[in-house]
Parts: C-alpha cells; sequence; structure tokens
C-alpha cells in the first residue's frame, strides 16, 4: 500500500486538497496509468486505496471530507491459464527427478499457484514431516 502511494498517487493527487478531487480529475488518473501500461487490475487496487482514504475522512469526526468522487472500477482479465496437463506433468518430472524440483511441481500442480508463488516460497516455510506450507501475509495473489 505504501508503494501504490508513494510511486503513483502521491505524485497525482498529494499536491491537491480533497476538494479539488473530482470523478473527473480520479478519471485523468486513470487514464494516465493506462498510458503508463498499467494492469487494469493494479489500477483498481489503487482507486480502492484512494477510496478507502476518502472514506475514512469522511466518517471521522468531525468529517474531513464531504462527498465521495466516483472511483471507476475496470475489468480484470487475471484468470489462470495454462494448467499443467498429465503429459507435460510427466515430462517435466522425467527431465529432473530432483525432490525439491518434483515438490514445486507437485505444489503448483495441486493447488494451481502461479510460477512466481512457488519461486518465491522460502525453506522456512514448509515442514515436510508435518505436511505444512505456510504462506506469508502479502505473499501470494490471494
Amino acid at each position: 500500500m505504501e508503494t501504490r502511494w508513494r510511486l503513483h498517487l502521491e505524485p497525482f493527487f498529494a499536491t491537491r486538497r480533497v476538494a479539488e478531487v473530482t470523478s473527473d480529475l480520479v478519471a485523468k488518473y486513470v487514464d494516465q496509468r493506462q498510458l503508463e501500461k498499467a494492469q487494469n487490475a493494479t489500477i483498481n487496487r489503487e482507486m480502492a486505496a484512494l477510496k478507502r482514504m476518502f472514506r475514512i475522512g469522511m466518517y471521522s469526526t468531525p468529517p474531513k471530507v464531504l462527498r465521495l468522487p466516483k472511483f471507476p472500477k475496470l475489468a480484470e482479465d487475471n484468470v489462470r491459464k495454462g494448467f499443467l496437463e498429465d503429459a507435460q506433468y510427466k515430462k517435466l518430472i522425467g527431465y529432473c527427478p530432483d525432490f525439491w524440483f518434483r515438490s514445486l511441481i507437485e505444489i503448483g500442480r495441486t493447488y494451481g499457484w502461479r510460477i512466481s508463488e512457488l519461486i518465491n516460497l522460502k525453506v522456512k516455510q514448509v515442514d515436510i514431516n508435518a505436511r505444512i506450507i505456510r504462506l506469508e501475509p502479502g505473499t501470494t495473489k490471494n
């Protein structure tokens, strides 16, 4: 959240007063982020953060924000694709039968994890004897 604010939201919004932030200005921000090739999902998370800031201001006593601009919800297409088929699985295991590699393949196949989630898994998160994988907060997409 702090990174989203520092890198994207702050440069655009920090010099403006709350009353200056209109639906039109929010739309300009979205347009700018799209020109920067930001994914819709990323822009949606940034909009959610900004909307949350406005809501906190609205519900404070006394209210610091008197109105809430419209925050767009962009269509997201982040459906997982390319699941590992049986033939592909056997081929992968045949190339490298090492235990660590096989474990990555098995976990990814069983839980449908993204490659980045598998690669970023730390040894301390896996207890093979107890058959436990601990996911640290913020390490997976969902």
